[in-house]
């Protein structure tokens, strides 16, 4: 019999909506499966969290949004040990990218209970990871707002993502990729290692976990007036129709930091550093289960 865990982020708004233990009693495979729970909140103790990380489990199943993907994820890299998901968050990037239907619960449970398993690339960035996205400029803001809202949506973030539309400026950015060194001026600048930010939403629909490669994009400086047209290409998947939007593949960029301080996101998590970042892609880092 299987040893399953399942960690459910109570944290996350949209995960307090459901009966959790009963989801799980209703529709895992108890003839496959023996389960036992483990909850984050405000009282959760860091040492009893990665301790969960060091024992014999053959799928810890996350329950949640990419918040939660990232923060077990990135401790099962490399490892036997295979990552569930019951998306249940509210962006779901990365499981809609691997084709999970977000907040599907049958879907979600038949494809634990048949586990069927798929690898996927990691990006290491700096002593981190990040399985979707990394983003400097606009979206890193729009990742803060979202952050701080007790109530999260596609239409919070649809309204955050308008109101920073408006404030617009442009950032200086340098970076490395084979060491040659590279300045723009730029209203965004994302590595996708997957294709989406969340909601279906994403820049680069091309851009995939699975082709050991990492894609860059930014946005140079446009007029005003053009921005409804780049806000419709982007939305109808068609970021190629856009003339000031470039494009680099890469296994490696290093992006130096002139700020001081540096303020990003990565998997929509907003950070802050003081040091240089190196990103590398990590070919089939993760071990996870195929949706059906």
């Amino acid at each position: 019999m299987l040893n399953a865990l399942f960690v459910v982020n109570n944290l996350s708004g949209t995960v307090s909506k459901y009966n959790i233990s009963k989801i799980v009693e209703l529709n895992l495979d108890t003839d496959k499966y023996q389960y036992s729970f483990f909850y984050i909140d405000e009282k959760t103790n860091p040492n009893d969290y990665q301790a969960i990380f060091e024992k014999n489990y053959d799928v810890i199943v996350s329950v949640g949004g990419d918040g939660t993907l990232l923060e077990i994820g990135q401790n099962l890299i490399n490892q036997k040990t295979i990552l569930g998901i019951v998306p249940i968050g509210s962006g779901n990037g990365l499981a809609t990218h691997l084709g999970y239907k977000p907040r599907n619960i049958e879907q979600a449970f038949e494809s634990i209970n048949r586990l069927d398993v798929i690898e996927i690339d990691a990006a290491q960035i700096n002593d981190s990871y990040f399985f979707s996205n990394f983003g400097y400029g606009i979206d890193a803001k729009i990742a803060k707002d979202f952050k701080t809202k007790k109530n999260r949506g596609f239409w919070v973030y649809s309204w955050l993502t308008i109101k920073r539309f408006f404030k617009l400026k442009t950032q200086k950015v340098a970076y490395k990729i084979h060491g040659e060194t590279f300045k723009v001026q730029t209203y965004l600048f994302n590595v996708f290692n997957s294709n989406l930010f969340g909601y279906n939403v994403g820049l680069i629909p091309w851009a995939s976990a699975f082709d050991q490669k990492l894609d860059l994009v930014y946005l140079k400086k446009f007029p005003f007036w053009k921005l409804p047209y780049i806000s419709f290409c982007i939305l109808i998947k068609k970021p190629e129709w856009i003339k000031e939007m470039v494009y680099q593949e890469m296994e490696e960029i290093e992006i130096i930091n002139n700020k001081g301080k540096m303020k990003y996101q990565v998997d929509g998590d907003p950070k802050i550093t003081k040091e240089n970042l190196k990103i590398k892609i990590i070919p089939k880092a993760l071990r996870v289960v195929k949706p059906i």
